[in-house]
């Protein structure tokens, strides 16, 4: 198993070479902490458009596949 940082920013300027806006590294640290402490939250992201809400998906789904030996991703993208 990888240990990435357990930040979203650093992992995506590091590994992926993408720099976040800071609101996509607080909701995706948000996010992070939830899943890697097992919380369990659901989590809705309201934002303007074009303002990065796939390229955030994208990274956090980058990051779990990166990090993580095993577990489930379910993904809702309603219209």
């Amino acid at each position: 198993m990888h240990q990435p940082p357990k930040r979203i920013g650093p992992f995506a300027s590091t590994i992926l070479g993408k720099k976040l806006y800071p609101y996509q590294e607080t909701i995706g640290d948000a996010i992070l902490d939830s899943v890697i402490n097992g919380y369990g939250h659901a989590f809705t992201c309201m934002l303007s458009r074009q303002a990065g809400k796939n390229e955030l998906s994208a990274i956090l789904e980058s990051y779990l596949l990166f990090c993580m030996e095993s577990g489930t991703i379910i993904k809702a993208a309603p219209t």
